[in-house]
């Protein structure tokens, strides 16, 4: 019998010339993991290894605020190479998603890894990360892999998709809400338009669903889901929906028979809406869990598929343009919806905090606002020191429905303060700009028995830079914000810090 020491300093020996990253020479850190081996022996890792592809590890939860953006990305990379590389979602507060996150120290959602066949981390990124630089990393990872090992194994499968709306398309519509169901009961066809106030398209995608109903012949409904109302959030994962505007043509038999992703127009979904007309049987079965696994046999094409122009030839005789309002007539103004009123406004102090920071709980100092989303985006987040790019940042978001002021009151436990120091721009700005605030009115409460000082209205930058705001050089009460304008007119609001010196 061999000793057991023996056999044991061998394993070592050997693990360390083998793999390079065993545990005692693992990194600590995210950012450390790239040129490493990945760790061995995670059950998401190890089938898409054995397809000799290279991988885009995609680090992905119910949290950040980049996180929507950086799957839309993953989305249309993963559409550019196909079966040649195996995109892997690893989420967290899942048992495999975890081991994933525990084992590569990572702590930020979104972030990404790009690995090659061998298991060589080739790039990491911590946040998202943008198309350019992410499809250098595959192409190099790419090149740097070898043949598959396992010939059978489908890189498709292992890639566990990234959602998309597209794969709801042919299948029966999910049931998600009591809204979708009635309308999906009613047999007609249906238009589910998932909108958000805060998209830039909101107005004209609004526009083109009221004239719909009018140039559409026979029975169509046109059913808006807000992005706003947390009671729709079924119905957003249920669709595979990560932005807005996204709309599916649902036919009268219950059949999802087209999607749109973003602004589309009104000649567009008429024209959907014309092919799903023949499919009306009545409501039929309402799927709401499961959608069929079959397809119809003559499906509507997407309007969103790529249209190749033809060259119509020298022997072919092309005739002037169409008028365009022949095509695609006006849009007539159709009345507008009534309006919803607000709920309640009701103050919400802050928690916690920096202690650096002046104007932090933490510090002695109070914090109200007149609305928040939650506690993960509430009040406490104005004041925790934490900026974009920063792990575990989250912005102040105020609560959707409230439109515009929004007051910030401050009564800080340092009486002698000189400035304001604002950080207003939060994330993507084609995804979040319309919510940052573009005008806001500053306050001071001075002495007991004196007069407030207004100090004026200020228009904020939207690079995301500290912007400073003078204070009177006397003991202050309190400081009122109250912002009066975002730069998208939206009822929600992010802002990424306040401080002072």
């Amino acid at each position: 019998m061999r000793c057991l020491g023996t056999i044991w300093l061998a394993m070592l020996l050997v693990g360390s010339l083998v793999h390079p990253s065993a545990a005692q020479d693992a990194p600590t850190a995210f950012a450390e993991w790239a040129g490493k081996e990945a760790p061995q022996g995670l059950p998401l890792l190890e089938p898409a290894l054995a397809s000799g592809r290279a991988i885009v590890l995609h680090f992905t939860g119910d949290a950040g605020p980049d996180n929507i953006a950086q799957t839309i990305t993953l989305n249309q990379l993963r559409g550019r190479y196909g079966n040649d590389v195996v995109f892997v979602r690893a989420e967290n507060e899942t048992t495999a998603g975890d081991r994933i996150f525990d084992a590569f120290g990572a702590t930020r959602i979104p972030s990404t890894a790009v690995l090659d066949s061998s298991g060589r981390v080739v790039a990491v990124y911590e946040g998202a990360a943008e198309a350019p630089e992410l499809g250098e990393a595959i192409d190099e990872a790419r090149a740097a892999s070898s043949p598959a090992r396992s010939p059978g194994v489908s890189a498709f499968d292992l890639s566990d998709p990234l959602p998309s709306p597209a794969d709801v398309v042919g299948h029966r519509a999910y049931g998600s809400t009591p809204p979708i169901r009635a309308a999906l009961v009613r047999g007609e066809t249906v238009v589910l338009a998932f909108l958000g106030a805060f998209s830039r398209f909101h107005a004209q995608q609004e526009e083109a669903l009221l004239a719909l109903r009018d140039v559409v012949e026979g029975e169509l409904a046109v059913l808006p889901i807000s992005a706003e109302d947390p009671l729709n959030e079924p119905a957003f994962s249920d669709y595979a929906v990560t932005g807005v505007p996204t709309l599916f043509v649902v036919s009268g038999d219950g059949v999802v028979r087209a999607h749109f992703d973003g602004l589309t127009g009104l000649a567009e979904l008429a024209a959907a809406a014309d092919l799903a007309a023949p499919y009306a049987e009545g409501p039929g079965a309402i799927e709401t869990e499961t959608p069929l696994d079959t397809t119809p046999a003559d499906p509507p094409d997407n309007a969103l598929e790529p249209r190749v122009p033809v060259d119509p030839g020298p022997e072919v005789e092309v005739g002037e343009p169409p008028d365009p309002e022949s095509v695609d007539p006006p849009l007539p103004q159709g009345p507008a919806p009534e309006p919803t009123p607000p709920g309640e406004r009701t103050p919400i102090a802050a928690e916690g905090g920096d202690p650096a920071n002046p104007l932090s709980p933490a510090a002695g100092s109070t914090v109200t606002v007149d609305s928040a989303v939650n506690d993960e985006y509430g009040p406490s987040r104005l004041v925790d020191g934490l900026l974009p790019g920063d792990d575990g940042f989250r912005p102040w978001v105020s609560a959707s429905g409230h439109g515009a002021p929004f007051e910030i009151r401050i009564e800080p436990a340092t009486p002698e303060l000189r400035a304001l120091i604002l950080r207003a721009a939060t994330g993507d700005p084609v995804l979040f700009g319309a919510r940052w605030p573009s005008e806001m009115t500053v306050r001071v409460e001075v002495a007991e028995g004196e007069a407030d000082r207004d100090l004026g209205t200020f228009a904020l930058p939207t690079d995301g830079s500290a912007y400073r705001i003078e204070l009177p050089e006397e003991p202050l009460e309190a400081i009122i914000l109250r912002i009066t304008a975002t730069h998208g007119d939206v009822p929600t609001c992010e802002i990424a810090e306040i401080s002072a010196e």
